[in-house]
């Protein structure tokens, strides 16, 4: 038995990730002179440092075989990395995907945004936590599916892990 459609497959999936939004809403952002999170994250870590979690969530769709035709990349990316050889955890909104809002339903809690799974690992690695905040805003459509809103810096229950990891290590906020 061969693995090699599965793992064609996540190199497929692994490329629509790094593809963002698309060459289009990258050239929107470049045209008017913003980096996309990926161009972002580069500039402030260490050289091939950035080590991403996550990259391959996001929102499928299939063929009426069952086969992936494409992934959307959840409008996030996040992972560890170094800066000046310390140990960090990085993440921000990808504007380039519904302009780095949420996709609906509880998807935030997969890969992360403020208050997400990004604040995870900083707190539990104790690591410093540098954050990127790009995103155009909340979705209507993410609140009206899962009947509540998700606040920058907050899980579900208010303050829940923000405190936490405000007490644990420090965290670092651009808004870009």
């Amino acid at each position: 038995m061969s693995w090699k459609p599965e793992a064609d497959e996540i190199a497929q999936r692994r490329q629509w990730a790094e593809e963002l939004g698309g060459e289009d809403r990258i050239k929107f952002h470049h045209d008017r002179d913003f980096k996309t999170i990926r161009e972002r994250i580069d500039l402030l870590v260490d050289k091939k440092s950035f080590q991403e979690v996550g990259g391959l969530a996001g929102k499928a769709t299939y063929d009426e075989n069952g086969n992936v035709t494409h992934v959307t990349p959840m409008p996030y990316v996040m992972g560890l990395a170094k800066i000046d050889g310390r140990a960090v955890a990085v993440g921000g909104e990808d504007t380039t995907i519904r302009g780095g809002t949420s996709m609906s339903g509880n998807n935030w809690r997969i890969k992360g945004g403020q208050g997400g799974f990004v604040d995870d690992l900083a707190c539990e690695y104790k690591i410093p936590l540098m954050r990127f905040i790009s995103g155009y805003g909340g979705s209507v459509g993410s609140t009206k599916s899962t009947g509540y809103s998700i606040l920058p810096g907050h899980s579900r229950i208010p303050f829940q892990n923000s405190v936490e990891l405000l007490e644990t290590v420090p965290v670092v906020s651009a808004v870009t």
